[in-house]
């Protein structure tokens, strides 16, 4: 076969996927004109339902078991220590794959910066990363008590 053949073929093929695959992603909206004039836009995307209080109870528990695994690695562990900040990585990680409901982005973000200023400690950081991190912790955990009950 020609070189424009095999070329053409190709681009028509190329074309059809990206046809296809932007009609069945895309969602779907939907232009009407109102009433007075008005152009309505009416999103027809079908959208997954999350029950808040699920999600909320959910993240509760999961960092309750993180901080829990945190701080009996930490508490076994006084000094930078072989593949210790690797183990605050992978809790940090735990961390950062939880859904976080709203209300609670705050915390999340403090927990996750107090992870990371441990383990860079661990990774030959200074003191105060180490305060900062317990500093954080200890703010959170006075600022959100469930942190703190079984």
């Amino acid at each position: 076969m020609p070189k424009k053949t095999i070329l053409s073929i190709g681009l028509a093929l190329l074309s059809l996927s990206l046809i296809l695959y932007l009609t069945f992603s895309l969602k779907r909206v939907t232009v009407r004109s109102g009433s007075e004039g008005r152009t309505e836009i009416q999103n027809t995307a079908v959208t997954e339902k999350v029950d808040l209080k699920k999600l909320e109870a959910g993240y509760k528990t999961q960092v309750k078991f993180v901080i829990i695994d945190y701080e009996a690695l930490i508490g076994t562990t006084t000094e930078p220590a072989d593949g210790t900040a690797d183990k605050i990585m992978e809790l940090r990680n735990k961390l950062t794959d939880l859904s976080v409901p709203t209300e609670l982005k705050n915390l999340h973000l403090d927990l996750v910066l107090a992870f990371s200023r441990m383990e860079n400690y661990f990774r030959g950081g200074s003191q105060e990363e180490k305060d900062f991190s317990d500093d954080l912790l200890e703010r959170a955990k006075n600022d959100h008590e469930w942190l703190t009950m079984p």
